[in-house]
């Protein structure tokens, strides 16, 4: 498993200390940009940073948050800004989403059975997306546990999504937990 997105918030750096801290894993390449706007959550600004038209990273500070700066990435990078902004700066992890990637076929129907019965035996809530009946072709998702849940799965076909398509990896599938740590105590 790695890390696949990672939120956390900061009051012990500023916003160029954190895309400091990121620069040797988010410098800009060829296919990066950044662009600058209204922050969201009650923040006043942000910052973010976009490959090929995907946000990779956002820092957001200001509004009604005072000195907080919260940060956010995602994709193959994580793990590696992960330990740049450990190695950096201390801060609260307010979201972690660790994955696990297999590409063969008829894993997801394999997995899926897997799960399903972890679901079971653990009286887990659950929920499927897709049209899995008459578009299988557009992909399946299975989400277990609820979506206001500390902790929550989901078993979805990687390869089918519009980003990923071109691939040609139509057996691509993650298995992919989300896990959001309740805030200490104020």
């Amino acid at each position: 498993m790695r890390f696949d997105a990672y939120t956390a918030t900061t009051t012990t750096a500023t916003p160029s200390e954190v895309l400091a801290a990121s620069a040797g894993v988010f410098g800009l390449f060829a296919d990066m940009q950044m662009k600058q706007g209204k922050g969201q959550h009650q923040f006043g600004e942000k910052l973010a940073i976009t490959d090929d038209g995907r946000e990779v990273m956002a820092v957001q500070w200001g509004g009604s948050h005072g000195d907080r700066v919260m940060v956010e990435v995602k994709g193959e990078r994580t793990p590696a800004a992960v330990e740049a902004f450990r190695a950096a700066f201390r801060h609260r992890v307010t979201r972690v989403d660790a994955c696990a990637d297999f590409d063969a076929p008829g894993v997801f129907d394999e997995l899926y059975k897997k799960c399903v019965k972890v679901k079971r035996a653990n009286r887990l809530k659950g929920s499927k997306h897709g049209d899995w009946d008459d578009y299988p072709e557009d992909g399946r998702t299975l989400y277990l546990g609820s979506p206001n849940s500390a902790v929550r799965a989901r078993l979805y076909e990687k390869g089918k999504q519009p980003g990923y398509v071109h691939l040609g990896r139509s057996d691509w599938v993650r298995l992919e937990v989300q896990a959001r740590p309740a805030s200490p105590e104020q």
